[in-house]
């Protein structure tokens, strides 16, 4: 629909002056430019929050299926620190989006005020100047200046209806990415291959030396950090900590 209204409004523009038309249509690749950096701007902010809330999501559900342990080891507020920490990334993300975002909108709206003055300004120029209309064969009037400003404006606004599908569409492939992401991921070790290595000797004796991890969604917060353990065969092990300790890594 949107397409259909954008083509009927051009060829009435069109139709009634293609001459001044024509340059009317030399100023939209900067409001096209304006409306790129929209689509953009969000797309690429829409990303960032999906990390970012990612994270602080992903933090307090550890923590809230852990809720025992950590009341028992008294770490409420520690808990809540960390996850203040990783809203406080949330925040600057958003801020910095809905910053770029205004800047983007503002953008547009400054090139919509100066096609508005362009076409004028040109209009007034051909009607004061008599400059002949092709299409009708005598002088522009100030009437066929605002059909074909309203019919280039119309038919190129018209586009515009189909902007909210466009946002829709960005934002399904970013989701669509994460989730194609982990779908077809390749594990290092392949469990089912049959051409892989097939461990011989095995012993019940599990050794860590200076081991140092952290998940690549949170790289900045070491999980383990030089640890250092040695599990005997045949042997009962417990592994005691605080929530985000590391004990679940370990095993």
């Amino acid at each position: 629909m949107a397409f259909a209204m954008s083509l009927s409004g051009l060829f009435f523009a069109f139709f009634k002056g293609a001459y001044f038309s024509a340059l009317l249509m030399c100023y939209f690749p900067i409001m096209f430019g304006m409306s790129y950096f929209i689509t953009v701007s969000f797309s690429k902010g829409f990303k960032d929050n999906m990390k970012a809330y990612g994270q602080s999501a992903g933090y307090a559900d550890q923590a809230l299926n852990a809720i025992r342990v950590v009341f028992a080891f008294g770490q409420e507020e520690t808990e809540i620190r960390n996850y203040e920490k990783y809203l406080n990334r949330a925040k600057k993300t958003g801020i910095k989006t809905h910053l770029m975002g205004a800047l983007a909108i503002g953008g547009f709206f400054l090139s919509l005020y100066g096609y508005y003055s362009y076409s004028f300004y040109v209009g007034s120029f051909m009607v004061t100047k008599q400059v002949t209309n092709v299409n009708s064969g005598v002088a522009y009037t100030s009437g066929d200046i605002m059909a074909c400003f309203l019919g280039v404006i119309y038919g190129i606004f018209s586009l515009g209806l189909a902007t909210p599908n466009f946002k829709a569409l960005s934002e399904g492939q970013v989701a669509g990415k994460y989730a194609y992401d982990i779908i077809e991921r390749k594990p290092a070790i392949e469990l089912d291959n049959p051409k892989g290595k097939t461990a011989t000797d095995l012993k019940g004796k599990i050794e860590f030396k200076n081991v140092s991890f952290s998940y690549p969604s949170r790289r900045d917060q070491k999980i383990l950090d030089n640890f250092s353990a040695t599990i005997q065969e045949g042997k009962t092990t417990a592994l005691v900590g605080a929530s985000g300790s590391g004990k679940s890594t370990v095993v």
